[in-house]
């Protein structure tokens, strides 16, 4: 599988400690900004009711607004149930902009 790089954002955008719902490929997903670093995860919690992108972020924690179910921005993980991890999409800057990769088959790239 090879990574296609989408423009989300700009730096500007979103500040530190801070969370944005961006479009990625036709999808909602939460971009944050922790200590100037930009990480991206799916947007929707495990509850299917809370969209994260509208929670808060507290200590490196990203919180459902729906059932304050707290998951750990940098692993995805869920703070009660480790085994829930949220998915994570690789993301950078380029050029003043945030991109985040999704993968696609060989023959798309």
């Amino acid at each position: 599988m090879a990574k296609r790089w989408l423009e989300v954002a700009t730096i500007h955008d979103i500040d530190d400690d801070e969370v944005l719902q961006v479009e990625l490929d036709g999808f909602p997903i939460a971009l944050y900004k922790l200590a100037g670093r930009f990480l991206a995860t799916a947007d929707e919690c495990f509850c299917k009711k809370g969209v994260l992108s509208e929670g808060f972020v507290e200590d490196d924690h990203i919180v459902c607004p729906e059932c304050d179910g707290a998951f750990e921005i940098k692993t995805g993980c869920k703070v009660e149930d480790r085994n829930l991890v949220l998915k994570r999409y690789p993301a950078k800057i380029v050029n003043g902009l945030v991109v985040v990769g999704i993968s696609v088959p060989d023959e798309e790239e």
